[in-house]
């Protein structure tokens, strides 16, 4: 998939069009663009719309002109984060979220994974934990509407190539906790603890995605549409998605030998890629 640099979201969309005027306007706001599915590819026509309000430094945007942005767009019915940072409403018929992210926020992640740096955080959407490199997809993978100082152009070249000692510690890190996830793995025997092993089978899962994505030097997507993502790559286990899904059907099916014995040949292969 080719970065924002050669990319632009499809402003003839009449919601992205609204909302982007809507943005465009707000004091504070240096960029406005289309994240989530839309932006890589695996939306469907139930998608919502996830839209980037893009920020020079943290708190730049006008709260009080964004919330009056959104209610003229939208009427009631708005609902909004603690923090303002997200907002969910609807236009014309479709489900629009808001999410406000600041360029220096992610202009100093981009310095740290030069470094190989990253953290990690307990998240309850994400069972690997949110990683502070996502800050950098989000502008990575964004279709931008607008971006007149090319502020997030000028990002994205900051963030490419993508950093040989990230990718090390990314792998480092995920085959870590794969192996460890997949060892206790191996000593579950009764029915009664498949919640937990299944637990265990989806950490490791996503740890090899991590892995994948790392391998194939592109910054990860931990949530909806990283599998497709995976497997539009040039580096991934044969069958990769279909492999997986067999080992949490197998789970299911009580067959834990089955989903042991394919879960350690992925592994396998997936250490085997350079």
């Amino acid at each position: 998939m080719p970065h924002i640099a050669s990319r632009t979201a499809p402003v003839q969309d009449p919601v992205i069009a609204d909302v982007a005027a809507a943005l465009s306007s707000v004091s504070g706001v240096c960029a406005v663009a289309i994240g989530g599915s839309r932006a890589i590819g695996t939306a469907d026509a139930g998608s919502d719309y996830d839209i980037i309000a893009f920020e020079s430094r943290l708190g730049a945007i006008n709260k009080e002109q964004l919330n009056a942005a959104v209610a003229h767009l939208a009427g009631p019915g708005i609902a909004s984060s603690p923090n303002g940072n997200l907002v969910n409403f609807t236009v014309r018929g479709q489900k629009v979220e808001i999410l406000v992210r600041s360029l220096d926020v992610i202009a100093a992640e981009i310095e740290a994974a030069r470094q190989g740096v990253f953290k990690r955080t307990l998240h309850p959407l994400h069972p690997i934990g949110y990683l502070t490199t996502i800050i950098i997809s989000y502008v990575v993978y964004a279709l931008p509407v607008h971006d007149p100082e090319r502020a997030l152009r000028n990002l994205v070249q900051r963030a490419t190539p993508y950093p040989e000692m990230l990718r090390s510690r990314m792998i480092g890190t995920f085959r870590t906790e794969a192996e460890f996830a997949l060892i206790h793995a191996s000593k579950v025997r009764s029915p009664l603890d498949l919640p937990y092993l299944t637990a265990l089978y989806a950490q490791t899962i996503a740890c090899w995605q991590l892995m994948l994505f790392a391998i194939n030097r592109r910054y990860p997507v931990i949530d909806k549409g990283g599998m497709r993502l995976v497997m539009g790559m040039p580096q991934h286990p044969q069958n990769f998605q279909f492999r997986t899904m067999k080992i949490l059907r197998d789970i299911a099916g009580e067959d834990l030998q089955a989903a042991r014995t394919e879960s350690v040949k992925l592994h396998r292969e997936i250490i085997a890629f350079k």
